[in-house]
């Protein structure tokens, strides 16, 4: 069984600006998103994160758009070939329901936006 048939919920590719504030630094680590679901994200990043690290997302959703902050733990960190970057997987914890609410409206809209595109 494939990564994707065991997810829960469908991921989307999209670079979305995030900003990741790791609770054990003062580091904020600006990247971009390769992909989002209602339950996590993968991105880029220049230093890798401990598993199970906690760390406080901001995610824009849109231009203009307030953003969208949610806690998350690291669940993997692993090396980008030939490159001293790290892609980083991110799980959601408890977050407020108007976030929740915003990430999901952003998600269906994008999805079905995809869907619209290779009709």
């Amino acid at each position: 069984m494939s990564a994707q048939e065991r997810r829960r919920f469908p991921r989307i590719s999209s670079h979305l600006p995030v900003q990741l504030f790791p609770r054990q630094s003062s580091k904020i680590i600006q990247t971009l998103t390769n992909d989002v679901s209602v339950n996590g994200l993968r991105c880029v990043s220049p230093v890798p994160l401990p598993t199970t690290s906690p760390c406080l997302v901001e995610l824009l959703l849109g231009t203009g758009q307030e953003p969208v902050y949610l806690e998350a733990s690291v669940i993997w960190s692993k090396p980008i070939p030939n490159s001293e970057q790290y892609h980083l997987g991110f799980s959601f914890d408890a977050t407020m329901d108007v976030y929740t609410s915003r990430l999901s409206t952003y998600l269906e809209k994008a999805s079905g936006q995809l869907a619209g595109s290779s009709a």
